[in-house]
């Protein structure tokens, strides 16, 4: 990034990989795989105090060569952006961008089962770039005892990969077959996040804090798989100086809009505590105390590819230190 010139930000630079993936062994995903990067960029940014703009813009090529293809992807990205400041504590944004990604190695090549996700895994050699068109939007507040952030966003995508359940088992690893598979897709959502200090006295505080996110998609082949429901966290927070003390909520909705093949997931509530402090003359020595999901709820995260056969941790604590350095 080059010095601020009277507002004016910017960088450019160059970015090149090479390296080569052979796995081995009956687990092994995928055929041994050279792959080639190169790439150049730049992102500039002025701003005005009272308003500002920003930009970027990426050329890259991705090389990848397997006994399985050759493939070669050329990509363009680029964003656009623009932000207020129109009083004291507020900030407001929008941006826009162009996104081209080539496959992975996993996409094209993978052909095997894969133990951590209990899936077996088939790839597409003939997979396209997948490009994506997006628009956010940004609202922060912070003044007095409030501060607050606002974030929505929608991203449309031309090709968008997909890993996809099917019908069928693998015989030998007893693993249903997933595909990776190319359809048009739309998402959007929001999240919003605040916080309201009650009290301070010098370095003691005590504040209220909640976040909210939400997010939908919907694909040509439907309901995109492992897509989570609606959260919403609570959380009082106090502040003793040496000591640090929280008390949270956090309640998740149960999630219905599922893919083919694909098991729905219950709401779940959760009650954590955590105490942290650093109560030695070096500060830089932390211990804490964490009580996590103390009401025991079963609770299965809708994002994770082992929710049905593993749900998170009951009941459980931990007691720890660390030091930075």
């Amino acid at each position: 990034m080059q010095p601020d010139r009277d507002g004016w930000q910017g960088a450019v630079g160059f970015q090149a990989l090479k390296k080569s993936i052979d796995a081995v062994g009956e687990e092994a995903l995928i055929p041994k795989t050279d792959i080639e990067e190169y790439g150049v960029f730049t992102l500039q940014r002025l701003d005005r105090d009272a308003w500002g703009i920003e930009g970027g813009l990426r050329l890259d090529q991705r090389i990848l060569d397997s006994v399985i293809a050759k493939r070669d992807f050329t990509n363009v990205s680029g964003s656009v952006g623009a932000f207020l400041r129109p009083a004291e504590g507020w900030f407001l944004g929008i941006s826009g961008s162009r996104t081209s990604r080539a496959p992975s190695e996993e996409e094209l090549f993978s052909e095997g089962p894969h133990p951590a996700t209990q899936q077996f895994e088939v790839g597409d050699a003939g997979l396209d770039e997948e490009i994506s068109y997006s628009l956010d939007a940004t609202a922060h507040y912070s003044g007095g005892p409030w501060s607050v952030d606002l974030h929505a966003f929608a991203v449309k995508y031309d090709g968008f990969i997909d890993l996809r359940a099917s019908a069928d088992v693998d015989a030998e690893s007893g693993f249903r077959v997933y595909r990776f598979v190319q359809t048009d897709a739309t998402f959007y959502g929001a999240e919003a996040e605040a916080s309201y200090r009650l009290w301070q006295d010098g370095e003691r505080s005590f504040r209220l804090e909640g976040a909210a996110d939400y997010v939908r998609g919907e694909t040509d082949l439907g309901a995109p798989p492992r897509i989570p429901p609606w959260s919403a966290t609570g959380r009082a927070v106090f502040e003793g100086g040496w000591w640090t003390g929280k008390l949270e909520l956090r309640q998740v909705g149960g999630q219905s809009r599922v893919a083919q093949y694909e098991l729905p997931t219950d709401g779940y509530r959760m009650l954590n505590a955590s105490i942290s402090a650093t109560p030695f003359a070096d500060r830089n020595l932390k211990v804490f105390f964490e009580a996590r999901n103390l009401n025991d709820a079963e609770a299965r995260e809708h994002a994770s590819f082992l929710k049905d056969y593993a749900p998170l941790p009951g009941r459980s604590f931990r007691i720890g230190a660390g030091y930075r350095f």
